[in-house]
């Protein structure tokens, strides 16, 4: 089954900054995928812009990109799309980001999911995703991180 929708990114899209692939800053827009049976489902784009798509379980931070990062295609081939295949569960939340390969790229793109069932493709503001903190004890070691849709804060604290 598939499922599509259009949007375009425009100078009031947000933006992002890349750690890895590349320097500068994004527009990107944000989705929340559900779908209503586990299995392997394509996400594809389709553009005159060269573009990017990050799939993230649960939560995206613009701030810190690689937290969270599932499944990830850039442009490939000549028609510079990205496209990826990935398995998919029914009870997890999943956040797709479409951005462009080249800093403060503007125009216009669908994304195509196809898969077993209809998937939920729900646009999304980043700034809507709910600031999470997480507390893990390793040994004698305590790490805490907070994450806000401005800032994160790591402390590491290890016990002698």
């Amino acid at each position: 089954m598939n499922t599509s929708i259009s949007s375009s990114w425009t100078t009031n899209s947000e933006i992002h900054t890349r750690i890895r692939g590349g320097n500068g800053s994004y527009y990107y827009e944000v989705f929340e995928v559900t779908v209503a049976l586990d299995g392997d489902y394509i996400f594809t784009s389709n553009s005159s812009i060269r573009t990017v798509g990050l799939l993230y379980k649960e939560n995206f931070f613009p701030n810190l990109t690689s937290l969270n990062l599932y499944r990830g295609g850039i442009s490939n081939g000549e028609n510079g799309q990205f496209q990826f295949t990935t398995y998919v569960q029914s009870n997890k939340r999943y956040i797709l980001v479409a951005t462009t390969n080249l800093p403060l790229t503007t125009g216009t793109y669908t994304l195509l999911v196809s898969g077993l069932a209809r998937v939920n493709l729900l646009p999304i503001n980043s700034t809507s995703i709910i600031s999470t903190s997480t507390t893990t004890t390793i040994g004698e070691s305590i790490l805490f991180t907070f994450f806000s849709n401005d800032y994160t804060i790591i402390i590491h604290r290890h016990f002698l």
